[in-house]
């Protein structure tokens, strides 16, 4: 008999989404596409934003 597993994809998709997100500034530093000063700028906003979106998938959720 095969096993289901029931993947959470809201928790995936917001461990991930906030983890590739610091990722590709940590790449685009690197790579010197992005200065520094930005990168600390798009890190907050990512920040700023991350609750909000995490509230967002929670309430859509059933």
């Amino acid at each position: 008999m095969k096993r289901v597993y029931e993947l959470d994809v809201y928790k995936l998709a917001e461990e991930l989404s906030d983890e590739e997100t610091k990722s590709w500034l940590r790449k685009l530093i690197r790579r010197k596409i992005l200065s520094e000063s930005n990168a600390t700028e798009y890190k907050a906003i990512v920040e700023k934003i991350g609750p909000k979106l995490n509230a967002f998938i929670n309430s859509t959720k059933t």
